[in-house]
């Protein structure tokens, strides 16, 4: 199959999102034969979820046993590095900068590409677009973006930090707020808050790494926050989940957060994407009925989302 791979950004940056997976992800992403490329992020394993009470840790809400499948928490912005160079070295053809600019369905899929100041028309027999919780391509598939009313914020920093130690999804919750945080990889930490938007603009939380991290050290272990260091930009989202009304059709067929994107402070968003790559990419390859391939993976992703979204 001959793959063209368009992307948008110049160099990946730190935006403040999917830098866990949960073990049922991890699973998923074996599954579609990705295991290499988490070997090469660095990822940091976590076999437990342990919430905190008094700044002490309590017994955990789940663990997994030595021999199952772990957690991961990595860098996302690393993560995005090592996948696209990864494509290429499998025989992709990769196109960066890139910008799709226009999509028609004319007998089979065609998209206008913006690259180096110019623009060209690429032929396809399916267009996959990740293009995320926002996406513009949900109308190619026919469809369109429906979202939850919003009910609280969730989003916080990336710190240096060379003792937060790995093994754990650790978090503190009280009615209303919570703080999570785990280990984005060998010398950083991942600080997460959950919070309702008009407390976090009263507290300063959502532009200052001072109140945020003040707010995080009176939940954490004592010191544990002590030598950190702010390694990246704040950032704090709506915690509404956001999907496409049509997952597929026309074409194309969407993955990811562009399908349908899970409240963040649950966490679901990257496991989400490997079970969309593994379903698409085997519903493909066992049929040349694409069109039906596309219709099949629609359906079992809104049963999928639908549970998460209930949840």
């Amino acid at each position: 199959l001959g793959v063209l791979l368009l992307e948008r950004e110049a160099a990946f940056r730190d935006r403040v999102r999917g830098e866990l997976t949960f073990p049922w992800g991890v699973v998923e992403a074996r599954r579609a034969g990705l295991e290499i490329v988490q070997e090469l992020v660095g990822a940091v394993p976590f076999r437990s979820l342990t919430p905190y009470e008094g700044r002490t840790a309590a017994e955990p809400d789940w663990a997994v046993s030595p021999e199952a499948t772990p957690g991961l928490g990595f860098l996302h912005p690393r993560f995005q590095e090592v996948a696209f160079t990864w494509a290429a070295t499998q025989g992709a053809e990769i196109m960066r900068p890139a910008k799709a600019v226009d999509f028609a369905r004319n007998g089979r899929s065609s998209v206008r590409v913006l690259h180096e100041g110019r623009e060209s028309e690429y032929h396809a027999r399916l267009v996959v677009a990740a293009d995320g919780k926002l996406s513009a391509a949900r109308h190619w598939a026919g469809g369109e973006t429906v979202a939850d009313a919003e009910h609280h914020r969730f989003g916080g920093v990336l710190v240096a930090d060379d003792h937060c130690a790995p093994g754990a999804l650790n978090y503190a919750w009280t009615p209303g707020e919570m703080v999570l945080w785990f280990a984005a990889g060998a010398n950083h930490m991942r600080l997460y808050v959950s919070m309702q938007a008009e407390r976090l603009r009263a507290a300063g939380i959502d532009r200052s790494f001072e109140a945020l991290a003040g707010f995080a050290a009176e939940r954490l272990p004592s010191g544990a926050l002590a030598d950190t260091q702010q390694a990246g930009p704040i950032s704090f989202f709506p915690n509404s989940c956001v999907w496409a009304s049509e997952p597929a059709g026309n074409g194309v067929v969407l993955v990811g957060d562009a399908a349908g994107a899970p409240d963040p402070s649950q966490g679901h968003g990257t496991s989400l994407l490997f079970w969309d790559v593994r379903q698409l990419s085997e519903l493909l390859l066992e049929s040349t009925d694409w069109d039906g391939a596309i219709r099949t993976f629609a359906e079992r992703r809104r049963q999928v989302y639908d549970v998460i979204r209930t949840i």
